[in-house]
């Protein structure tokens, strides 16, 4: 009895709550946020079935496996009409070339994202160095980490990347696991 009162009462709270799942800036304009909407609602009702269902997947772009993998990325926006990219390695200046070509060859722009979570140094071996999770979960100077995210944000607006795959929030439960380890902020 008492769980099913519980559960209704979480289904109660959950339903009358003004949650959003999606982020919304705090310095936008409502003439600008209903324009943004209108620009939406106008293109998702263009595409066509198909075109609605690439838009759901965003596939990796891995520049360094030479020009087959990048045709083969290149058909695959134009024909499949993909919704995003992930950056995986490579030199900055090649992967910004090619999305900018892959830009132009969008019907609808692409979601670029990367793994990045201690910048794009993760990708990009030639890009600023930042300390990993582990080691911001120990720094007491939360200014610090504020000013780590924005020196990210910009390499990754720099790159054209708008959607940073980080931070991560894996908890280091298993000592022996090698993947969470210093991508952890701690125990």
């Amino acid at each position: 009895m008492k769980k099913l009162a519980y559960t209704s009462l979480f289904i109660f709270l959950f339903l009358s709550s003004k949650i959003t799942a999606q982020y919304q800036p705090k310095n936008i304009s409502k003439e600008d946020l209903k324009k943004a909407n209108r620009w939406v609602d106008k293109t998702y009702k263009s595409l066509s079935q198909d075109e609605k269902l690439g838009q759901l997947f965003i596939i990796a772009l891995y520049t360094n496996r030479g020009e087959n993998e990048i045709n083969t990325v290149r058909n695959i926006v134009i024909n499949d009409k993909i919704g995003g990219l992930i950056l995986m390695q490579d030199d900055a200046a090649r992967e910004i070339n090619l999305v900018n070509e892959f830009q132009q060859k969008s019907k609808v722009p692409l979601m670029i994202g990367m793994d990045a979570e201690w910048g794009i140094f993760q990708r990009i071996a030639t890009a600023h160095k930042f300390p990993w999770a582990m080691t911001l979960g120990a720094i007491q100077d939360k200014n610090l980490i504020y000013q780590m995210s924005a020196k990210i944000a910009e390499d990754c607006h720099r790159m054209g990347i708008n959607w940073d795959f980080a931070p991560v929030v894996d908890v280091n439960t298993n000592p022996d696991n090698p993947i969470i380890g210093n991508r952890s902020f701690g125990f």
